[in-house]
């Protein structure tokens, strides 16, 4: 059902929805008449200014699970619920500024495959592609989801056919401009998201003092119940010290080996570019980021307690009068339609350039630029399809992100830093860790073992440390995958890789 909107006002939010929807295929139509070549369409020419290529990487951060999902984590769980995001991908920016920005744009790469077959071969490109993907159905499928869930409760629209909507909407655009098309409507929706982002929680301050912001910041501190403020629990301790080591962990060297990061700054026009860009992202995003959790807490004062969904929704329909209920839900759609291109753009982006380009059936034939573009929008679209699968899955939303962000911890961190970083690492070393790691996450996944080797070891540990038993499996898989670096490396002795050397040619 809907939030009982009079009928002239769902005209105007129907008219104004329009609008925008219009504008953002507008900038894709103009970005097109940009795209001549498939660098173009893939990293934008490596064109991209600091501000620009800042706004892009914080709108496609900024999405369905920070504003939406963790909020309701956060409501319902405490700021201890926040450690993955945006703690963990707030500081995953900064150390990918400071670890892996500069030597990845010198390279001159298109995607993070590209990376594995400079250092090491077609093998460890392919493998790195095969778990690259599937970790963004999860992802884009949880903007699906999220937005959905917002158009039920304003519009009433159905949930299933407010995820078709969506997926529809956010694939679009991309398919016409490509990453040019990306990063504009990135910077028009960062606007958006900031705008709606500031009103709610200045109303939210204002509701809790009775019209008065700073009783309001006072009566924030003295409401909001004192367990929603910890993260680790004196009773619990060791055991929440492993949730905090696993969550940030998740959230911050889960997502450096991602495409879309990558793709931002291979997209930048240097790589001191590249650097700051992930610099000053890292620290917006986290305080943008801070606002809706921020409203989440003090919905406790606001709204009760409470097991409902759509926290910040909610909070939204009740504080905020139609015409800045408007602007809250265009920034909402804003935050996810930023999400929703970049993480498409991203799937799609090595689907088309590490997998299908390099089919036997297909490496036969003649390719030309404009053949290759038609098969990156081709590729577009067939990511959204499967996102729109994983959607209907049954999957929560909160599950989807933590397997998305999972999968490229266990599977590629560890490879791509040492491929980085250790100078006599091997094409077999880099192999064994894929599998090691991947193998180890996806064992516990199918077993439904949230703990390392769950149910295994708890009986054999002594009671005082029996809190061992709940060691995250990602940090197990992820141990997995640096022993199996270090087992199939051709020699023990580590060298510093300081030039980041390239073994291969580039690719033609």
């Amino acid at each position: 059902m809907g939030v009982g909107l009079s009928n002239q006002w769902l005209i105007i939010y129907a008219v104004v929805l329009i609008v925008y929807t219009i504008l953002m295929y507008v900038v894709g139509w103009v970005a097109e008449r940009r795209i001549s070549s498939v660098e173009d369409f893939l990293v934008a020419g490596r064109k991209l200014p600091l501000p620009m290529a800042t706004a892009t990487l914080v709108a496609t951060w900024y999405g369905a699970e920070v504003l939406l999902q963790t909020s309701d984590e956060v409501y319902s769980g405490g700021l201890r619920n926040a450690l993955m995001d945006p703690l963990g991908t707030g500081l995953c920016l900064i150390l990918a500024g400071w670890l892996i920005a500069k030597p990845m744009w010198k390279m001159h790469l298109t995607t993070v495959p590209d990376f594995f077959y400079r250092r090491f071969g077609r093998a460890s490109e392919v493998l790195s592609a095969v778990i690259l993907v599937p970790s963004y159905l999860g992802w884009v499928a949880a903007q699906f989801t999220g937005l959905a869930a917002l158009l039920e409760i304003i519009f009433g629209i159905p949930f299933v056919w407010g995820v078709i909507l969506v997926a529809v909407l956010g694939t679009g655009y991309t398919v016409l401009g490509g990453m040019w098309s990306v990063a504009w409507t990135d910077a028009i929706q960062l606007v958006f998201i900031l705008i709606g982002l500031l009103i709610l929680g200045y109303e939210t301050v204002t509701f809790l003092g009775a019209g008065s912001f700073a009783i309001g910041l006072e009566n924030f501190w003295k409401q909001v119940p004192l367990d929603r403020w910890t993260i680790i629990a004196p009773e619990t301790q060791g055991a929440d010290i492993l949730h905090l080591c696993g969550a940030l962990a998740i959230g911050s060297l889960g997502n450096i080996p991602v495409q879309d990061l990558m793709q931002r700054m291979f997209a930048a026009k240097s790589a001191e570019v590249a650097r700051w860009a992930c610099w000053t992202s890292g620290v917006l995003y986290v305080l943008m980021a801070a606002i809706p959790l921020f409203v989440a807490l003090g919905a406790n004062a606001v709204l009760g307690e409470s097991e409902e969904s759509g926290v910040i929704t909610r909070m939204a329909v009740k504080l905020l009068n139609p015409f800045l209920l408007l602007i809250f839900v265009l920034a909402v759609i804003s935050a996810v339609l930023s999400t929703i291109d970049s993480a498409t753009m991203a799937a799609a982006s090595i689907l088309g350039q590490n997998l299908f380009l390099h089919l036997p059936v297909v490496r036969k034939k003649a390719w030309n630029d404009k053949t290759v573009l038609r098969l990156q929008r081709i590729c577009v679209i067939v990511i959204a399809l499967l996102s729109l699968a994983t959607a209907f899955s049954g999957q929560t939303a909160y599950e989807l992100l933590r397997d998305s962000y999972s999968m490229t911890l266990v599977g590629l961190f560890v490879p791509l830093m040492a491929g980085l970083y250790w100078k006599e690492v091997s094409n077999r070393a880099t192999l064994v860790a894929m599998l090691a790691g991947i193998g180890c996450w996806f064992l516990h996944w199918l077993l439904d073992w949230e703990f390392a080797l769950q149910g295994w070891l708890e009986p054999t540990l002594p009671k005082n440390v029996s809190w061992l038993a709940q060691v995250p499996q990602e940090l197990l898989s992820t141990l997995a995958s640096l022993a199996g670096l270090i087992l199939g490396a051709n020699r023990w002795k580590f060298t510093l890789n300081r030039d980041h050397g390239n073994p291969l040619p580039e690719k033609t």
